[in-house]
């Protein structure tokens, strides 16, 4: 993905990569710029699994996007816990469901974690 901001270009590379919990000490994880982690709002274990990870990787910009918001008349959790998990955490969150555009959320993502480094270094 190539970009500008103020007159500097920049290229990002992506990876995505799918793992277990389990995977603590992951180099792909513990060296990222962002994180990217998804949770089922079908599924309330999948939020409690999202903070033992953000407990683990907390020095990583880490960005919640929690899947299936189509599906919110059987959800197990929606936004008064997601709410309370930015508070808790600091993560930010998105709303997503697979009949939507993804790009948007990612650029948006992308732009806000290049804008914190790129600050950060001036």
């Amino acid at each position: 993905m190539q970009g500008r901001i103020n007159d500097d270009e920049y290229d990002i590379d992506l990876l995505f990569y799918e793992t277990p919990l389990e995977l603590k000490s992951d180099k792909f994880i513990s060296k990222s710029t962002f994180i990217l982690l998804t949770v089922d709002i079908t599924d309330a274990n999948s939020l409690k699994m999202a903070g033992d990870f953000v407990k683990l990787f907390s020095d990583s910009e880490i960005f919640l996007v929690a899947m299936k918001s189509d599906l919110r008349y059987i959800s197990q959790f929606w936004i008064p816990e997601l709410d309370k998990f930015y508070r808790s955490y600091g993560v930010s969150y998105y709303l997503y469901n697979t009949k939507e555009d993804f790009s948007p959320i990612l650029s948006e993502l992308i732009e806000k974690t290049f804008n914190k480094i790129y600050n950060k270094n001036k």
